[in-house]
């Protein structure tokens, strides 16, 4: 839906934005647009892991370097100058929780 939004953020402007439609309650400013591309860059990697696993039964060795992957793109924004303090408070709460679940592989008996 971010995505959506985002690829059709003109669309959506002159929508909101025209008073004869009544949505200028609607209407977002240049910051919260900036928030929409944000959020739907960071979400994106999780979007693509839920539809991979959502495929069939997801096991171990297809998990792990998936959670790894999410892990460097969650380290690499906090490390971005440029990722919003929301944003940045957002991610570290998802990376505490991606790190629990990880935690929980060592228990896995592979063989």
């Amino acid at each position: 839906m971010l995505e959506f939004a985002w690829e059709y953020k003109k669309a959506i402007d002159e929508l909101t934005k025209n008073a004869a439609n009544k949505l200028r309650d609607f209407e977002l400013t240049s910051t919260e647009w900036d928030m929409v591309r944000e959020l739907a860059t960071t979400l994106k990697p999780l979007k693509d892991a839920t539809l991979l696993f959502s495929t069939g039964s997801p096991n171990l060795p297809y998990v792990i370097p998936v959670m790894d992957r999410i892990d460097t793109l969650f380290t690499e924004a906090l490390r971005d100058t440029a990722t919003g303090t929301v944003m940045r408070t957002a991610i570290q709460s998802a990376k505490k929780t991606l790190n629990k679940y990880y935690s929980h592989t060592d228990d896995v008996e592979i063989y």
